[in-house]
């Protein structure tokens, strides 16, 4: 489990630090994901020592070998695999994102294994398999939105109250689009063209509250924070905390706006 099949049920990386976001899988149903995993690479491993099945008798529908669907999606798994080499030699690495593009290939090809290993049709288990994980996946697709949602209603907030976008972390997504508005490319080491494109930018000041990749984005300097508690970095800020939908909980999750510095060092002026 990585950034999407997480305990908090979806990329939750993408809010400020200081507090941890509701649990959506606790630890027993973290536990059974984990042994229906590992059952199912077992059961796959077991799969190839077994002994095909007798092929069907003549005149009937011939399914396609597997040397052939190998041999029609190997480009494809092979320039996939060359493009994801740059992104893992770098400090990001590889996400379980990524993986989508090799399970819609491997996918078919499991399905055809099981039928020349074991039967030609599937389980009625699998379609069990199938509609949790569509379940599971328009459930966090939801939630997600929604929390998105309730980001873009807390910057709102701030706006309307004389808070610039430069003067509150709303998450490194957000600060980016937020430095590009007022610059033309993000401060990235990595750039390359235009050459010295990249200003090294000094380290936040002891007791600033953490931000995620706060050199990357110069012209953000927060005063203000969203955050899943009010009591983290210094305090509640004045102004009235955001709820969102998560399904399938009737409890909804809260945002709520904190002070980044310590009020004395506010501007005049600001809440």
């Amino acid at each position: 489990m990585r950034d999407w099949v997480t305990s908090y049920g979806g990329y939750m990386e993408t809010v400020p630090r200081g507090a941890r976001p509701p649990v959506f899988l606790g630890r027993e149903a973290r536990a059974m994901l984990t042994l229906a995993s590992l059952g199912g690479l077992l059961g796959l491993v077991a799969s190839f020592s077994r002994p095909g099945r007798e092929p069907s008798v003549a005149g009937s529908r011939q399914p396609i070998p597997l040397q052939q669907i190998c041999m029609l999606v190997a480009p494809f798994v092979v320039a996939y695999a060359l493009i994801l080499v740059p992104r893992a030699s770098s400090t990001a690495g590889i996400l379980d994102r990524y993986l989508i593009g090799p399970l819609a290939v491997a996918l078919p090809w499991v399905v055809r294994l099981y039928q020349e290993q074991v039967q030609p049709r599937l389980p009625r288990t699998a379609l069990v398999l199938v509609a949790a994980t569509a379940a599971y996946s328009v459930v966090v697709v939801h939630n997600m939105f929604s929390f998105y949602r309730a980001r873009v209603n807390l910057a709102a907030e701030l706006r309307s109250n004389g808070v610039p976008d430069t003067s509150m972390d709303n998450g490194w997504e957000y600060n980016l689009l937020t430095e590009l508005s007022h610059s033309d490319h993000v401060n990235d080491p990595h750039i390359e063209v235009p050459s010295h494109a990249y200003s090294p930018v000094p380290p936040l000041p002891a007791g600033s509250c953490g931000m995620w990749y706060f050199d990357r984005t110069p012209h953000v300097r927060p005063l203000y924070g969203i955050s899943f508690s009010p009591n983290a970095c210094y305090g509640p800020a004045p102004f009235a905390p955001v709820h969102y939908s998560r399904w399938p909980y009737r409890t909804p999750g809260t945002l709520y706006v904190v002070r980044y510095v310590p009020p004395s060092q506010l501007p005049h002026g600001m809440p």
